[in-house]
């Protein structure tokens, strides 16, 4: 999708939630606004998809046929999604050959004092539409801080 019709979406969705909060509708969130409709699924896949690793057993939506690697339950605390944007060869060309659509970093957010250093998730990369997409792709980067 190129930027001007990207934009022109964009455009479409605020003015529909500025439509529907004149008369009295308040169904449009904060990322709908922000991001636009595909965006805020994004975001919304992202949130569910953290959710659903961070539980022993749970079932994050991985696409058919992917290999990723999960790692472990704690490794997805404190982690909340970042900026979705349209996938692009520029921001992973390793990926290419997956098809991703979307892709979306991850913000830690620990207010724990300690120092810390150890490989995260840092980068979801999704496939499909904004009704049924699923992860196909997760880049680990390393996490360091000090307390």
């Amino acid at each position: 999708m190129n930027r001007k019709l990207h934009r022109g979406a964009h455009a479409a969705a605020i003015a529909a939630c500025v439509g529907a909060l004149a008369i009295g509708v308040t169904a449009c969130s904060t990322d709908t606004v922000t991001w636009g409709a595909e965006g805020a699924a994004v975001r919304s896949s992202a949130t569910q998809f953290i959710s659903d690793a961070q539980i022993a057993n749970g079932a994050p939506a991985v696409c058919s046929g992917a290999d990723v690697d999960l790692g472990t339950p704690p490794d997805w605390a404190d982690l909340a999604p970042g900026e979705p944007a349209k996938y692009t060869a520029e921001q992973g060309k390793q990926y290419e050959a997956l098809s991703p659509t979307w892709v979306i970093n991850l913000s830690h957010y620990s207010t724990a004092a300690e120092s810390i250093s150890k490989d995260v998730p840092a980068i979801l990369y999704f496939t499909g539409s904004e009704e049924s997409l699923c992860v196909v792709a997760i880049e680990w980067g390393q996490l360091a801080t000090t307390g």
